[in-house]
């Protein structure tokens, strides 16, 4: 019984454990249009793509067999019931005191002062948490003018020989075109466990300094003199 739930506990925290990835590819042609975007879990043991190649769906795989598929957009739209005494109710409810302009920026500048240092703290840590894997585009460009067309070129060229392995760009320049004409993959990956660890340590952060915050704002109105009527 005890392995059994050992071997459960360490299957459900394998997600955790294991890199996400997650990837964009498709192909740009000036009348063909192809993109897919995939996330796998478990090393590609789960994952699932939302395709778009004239038409746009999703599909569900486990071991790269297709278990669920469907098209985005079929699905008829229900009209909503109107409810007239929900309506008439809403009107008869009496209106809520509207606070001043000052009060709201109080409030305002008081939770920024409190999510500033966390969210930041969060937002460094989350960009620190993803890894580039693949980065690749082979077709044309062109940047609408001869000129740009070159130098832009001339930065890339340069980029794909002293960027990392994981980094191709075989692209040729177009000097009558203006974008991309080609194809591109694109792949990044994360830590789902280390993620989660750093959201609920900010989390935790931002609700102590609310507990803080509350507790003078407490104290401060119960230090707060009151004044006599005359």
């Amino acid at each position: 019984m005890i392995e059994s739930v050992a071997v459960l506990v360490i299957l459900a925290l394998l997600p955790l454990a294991v890199p996400i990835r997650i990837g964009v590819a498709g192909r740009l042609e000036d009348e063909y249009t192809e993109a897919r975007g995939c996330v796998h879990i478990l090393c590609g043991l789960l994952s699932a793509q939302v395709v778009y190649d004239g038409s746009l769906f999703w599909r569900l795989n486990i071991a790269s067999i297709g278990v669920i598929r469907r098209t985005l957009g079929e699905k008829e739209q229900k009209e909503e019931d109107e409810k007239p005494e929900e309506a008439l109710a809403e009107e008869d409810q009496e209106p809520k005191a509207v606070k001043s302009l000052r009060e709201r920026l109080d409030e305002v500048l008081a939770y920024y002062g409190i999510v500033e240092g966390p969210a930041l703290n969060l937002l460094g840590r989350i960009l620190r948490s993803f890894w580039l894997c693949r980065l690749e585009a082979e077709g044309r460009f062109g940047a609408g003018s001869p000129d740009a067309t070159g130098r832009t070129t001339g930065v890339l060229y340069a980029a794909n020989g002293a960027t990392h392995k994981r980094i191709k760009l075989n692209v040729d320049p177009d000097f009558g075109l203006s974008g991309f004409r080609g194809r591109f993959t694109v792949e990044i990956a994360f830590w789902l466990g280390y993620l989660l660890l750093v959201v609920l340590w900010v989390a935790v952060a931002i609700g102590w300094r609310f507990g803080v915050w509350y507790l003078q704002q407490r104290l401060m109105a119960f230090r707060k003199p009151k004044t006599q009527p005359a």
